[in-house]
């Protein structure tokens, strides 16, 4: 196990609107989820890009290991997408139901990353980014809640959320470079 399961947890709304104001995408970025389930952060994330009309094309991929879920995500991008929040036009946003650690060179095309994962899930994880930055100049990667293991983070941010007055719950910037 690799992400928070005994209680799904979905990344606050607060959370997302901190990590798009953070991580300003550009053309052709292509931006991954690991354990998306509903696709939560890439809609956000994808309606933000949609709504500026400025950039295109950008590409969401989610990865979802529990298939219930990763139904869920690919209802929730199919209504975006009918309702006129996304613009296919400038951003696709796909649900990939799989184990993500199953699949070979995962971050290959990636250049940006979230992660809401367990520590022993960021160590997991840590490799596989590592390798895939041996092939870019920067890849960025944001984590929640947790940092990645002996990775010194190029920012950090805490963020309230209303359901937990007095709460503020980090994200962590890192810029992974060859």
């Amino acid at each position: 196990m690799i992400a928070p399961r005994k209680k799904l947890w979905s990344t606050p709304k607060e959370v997302v609107k901190a990590l798009i104001e953070w991580v300003p995408l550009k053309q052709n970025d292509v931006i991954y989820d690991v354990g998306c389930g509903d696709a939560k952060v890439l809609l956000e994330w994808a309606e933000n890009v949609s709504a500026s009309g400025q950039l295109g094309p950008v590409r969401f991929i989610g990865t979802e290991i529990d298939e219930n879920r990763a139904k869920e995500a690919e209802e929730n991008i199919k209504c975006a997408f009918e309702a006129g929040r996304l613009n296919p036009s400038i951003v696709s946003v796909e649900i990939h139901c799989k184990n993500a650690l199953e699949t070979g060179n995962l971050f290959y095309d990636a250049t940006v990353v979230f992660l809401y994962l367990i520590p022993r899930g960021l160590r997991i994880v840590k490799p596989l980014l590592l390798e895939a930055a041996k092939s870019k100049a920067k890849l960025q990667v944001v984590s929640y809640m947790s940092p990645l293991p002996d990775t010194p983070c190029i920012a950090q941010k805490n963020c309230e959320v209303p359901h937990q007055p007095g709460a503020a719950w980090p994200l962590f910037l890192y810029h992974l470079e060859n």
